[in-house]
């Protein structure tokens, strides 16, 4: 059994992956809530973006770029993944 461990903190969101022995696999570290959204407004992305996840509409208030939501955008692109590899 793998479990994986999610910690927001200010400026980051880790990842790490722990088997049932304790043993440590593997994780990333991904930019927090604020770094995302300077780098969404300081013109690195393009006028129109879309926002997923599901911290999304937390972000929506703030934004001062057209943007459109999409909750499930990264579950809908698993789906289609495995569709294709399965599928085929």
């Amino acid at each position: 059994m793998q479990s994986a461990r999610f910690t927001r903190r200010r400026f980051k969101v880790t990842v790490e992956t722990i088997d049932a022995s304790g043993k440590f696999l593997g994780g990333l570290i991904l930019p927090g809530h604020g770094i995302m959204l300077r780098a969404l407004e300081s013109g690195t992305a393009e006028p129109k973006c879309i926002m997923t996840g599901g911290a999304g509409w937390k972000m929506a208030p703030s934004m001062s770029v057209q943007f459109e939501l999409v909750d499930n955008l990264i579950f809908d692109g698993l789906l289609e993944m495995a569709a294709q590899r399965f599928n085929a």
